[in-house]
């Protein structure tokens, strides 16, 4: 079979062109090219028509923002009226033949909730209409799957960090049963560093082939080592280290990622 009939997308080691609002990426290199792009003030109005009760302004040092209108429990994340949309990406997420866009953005999630969450939106007799907003279902950087059924789920990742720790997420997004990403992890890389420990790991290769809807991710882990007969406050616990490469197979179901369990 060909490369091109093979139509395999490879998110290799190497630093992508970000098409999103994720620009600002600190600890990781990202490994999916994602669709999500910048909203403009304008399509921003658009979208969002019916879920701001005023215009969209954009804000010195915060970017476009609005007052939201109340529409109801699924929106009870949104706790003061308040929305700073970021980034949107279209897809048919509620079935496969609906036109639905996710609008990332936040409100005032602090840093159990990753700063941010999600607004669905489906279009209705040519109008865009919220179907809900979620805290901790993070948007910022994906690319759609599509599943066996012709609907479509997120494929995403993220980052984050904290008293020496830095982790990478890979995760699937299923925009029918939104939850907190943390739930549907497919791979996480860990790193930390201390006085007394330095463990580092990275997502090296993400390999998402569409026609047979398979994915592929390989994890390496260079360091993973104590470096002090100390114990410094904050350290993980003692754990054998991983080997310095490894896979991770999924198969894409209309139920979700399914794990293949690989021969050893």
């Amino acid at each position: 079979m060909s490369a091109i009939a093979k139509l395999t997308v490879i998110f290799a080691a190497v630093m992508l062109p970000l098409t999103a609002g994720r620009l600002d990426w600190r600890w990781v290199t990202p490994r999916i090219e994602s669709q999500v792009r910048t909203l403009q003030r304008a399509e921003a109005q658009t979208l969002l028509s019916g879920f701001c009760k005023d215009n969209i302004k954009s804000v010195d040092g915060i970017g476009l923002t609005c007052t939201t209108r109340r529409l109801g429990p699924n929106f009870s994340d949104i706790v003061d009226d308040q929305f700073h949309q970021e980034g949107v990406i279209f897809g048919h997420f509620t079935g496969p033949e609906t036109d639905d866009a996710a609008v990332s953005g936040w409100s005032v999630e602090g840093h159990p909730y990753l700063w941010g969450g999600t607004l669905l939106l489906t279009r209705r007799d040519g109008k865009w209409t919220p179907l809900w907003y979620k805290s901790a279902v993070i948007t910022r950087s994906c690319r759609t799957v599509t599943m066996p059924s012709g609907r479509e789920v997120l494929l995403c990742e993220e980052e984050d960090a904290g008293m020496g720790h830095q982790l990478h997420y890979l995760f699937s997004i299923d925009l029918t049963r939104p939850v907190d990403i943390r739930e549907t992890l497919l791979a996480t890389a860990g790193s930390y560093h201390s006085p007394c420990a330095i463990r580092q790991q990275e997502i090296q290769l993400v390999d998402w082939t569409s026609t047979s809807r398979h994915l592929s991710i390989t994890l390496r882990t260079p360091q993973w080592q104590h470096v002090s007969s100390e114990t410094c406050a904050g350290d993980l616990p003692a754990k054998k280290r991983p080997p310095l490469r490894s896979t991770l197979e999924f198969d894409l179901t209309d139920r979700g990622f399914s794990p293949i369990v690989l021969p050893r």
